[in-house]
């Protein structure tokens, strides 16, 4: 059975699966502590389980298990938070178009969405 390209970025980059695979992880001290650049730090909060949710009064909300934010991460998260904010309408509004227009499964557009959302902002650091 051949791998899908989600798939292989997360064997070749050892980015653990996500919560909808049933799988949560832990960030460890020496993740959050180290310098991350926004969009290396969207990829650990989401591959943590924490839901960012952005507001149009400029808010940002998050929802995440409860023991996955660490000091750091909330530090971090307060740092990049506008960058944060971007990324995170561009990536539902990405997604909910894929959806609609293309009538697939939300999880494949939320794979196309991710793929979009690196070729916009960047590699991870």
């Amino acid at each position: 059975m051949s791998e899908d390209a989600f798939e292989r970025f997360r064997r070749l980059r050892d980015v653990p699966r996500t919560v909808d695979a049933g799988v949560q992880t832990q960030p460890t001290e020496d993740t959050a502590t180290t310098a991350m650049s926004p969009l290396a730090l969207f990829h650990t909060l989401h591959a943590c389980g924490v839901r960012l949710t952005p507001y149009p009064d400029g808010m940002l909300r998050y929802k995440a298990p409860k023991g996955t934010l660490t000091p750091a991460l909330l530090d971090a998260l307060r740092e990049h938070k506008e960058a944060l904010l971007d990324m995170a309408e561009w990536y539902e509004e990405r997604a909910g178009l894929l959806e609609y227009g293309t009538g697939q499964a939300r999880a494949e557009v939320e794979r196309e969405a991710w793929t979009q959302l690196e070729a916009r902002y960047g590699r991870r650091e």
